[in-house]
C-alpha cells in the first residue's frame, strides 16, 4: 500500500549526487533530461518517463529513492 509519503521526492541537498547516479544508470540521459528545478518534481518525473520509454512514475520514484 502506497502512502502519500511514498510519492514524495526529497532531492534537497542530494541533487548533484542523485543526478550523477542517474547519469551512470541511464547514460543516454542528457543535461536537459536531468534538469531539476525545486518545486517542479512532476515536470522532472514526466521528462524522465518520456526518455525512459514510459516507465511508470512509481518505478522512477523508487529508483531515485534507492540511489
Amino acid at each position: 500500500m502506497n502512502t502519500p509519503q511514498d510519492d514524495k521526492l526529497n532531492l534537497s541537498g542530494r541533487w548533484e549526487y542523485i543526478r550523477g547516479k542517474l547519469k551512470e544508470k541511464y547514460p543516454h540521459l542528457d543535461d536537459e533530461d536531468l534538469r531539476y528545478d525545486e518545486g517542479q518534481e512532476e515536470m522532472f518525473i514526466g521528462r524522465l518517463q518520456r526518455r525512459l520509454g514510459g516507465e511508470k512514475r512509481e518505478s522512477i520514484i523508487r529508483t531515485i529513492k534507492t540511489l
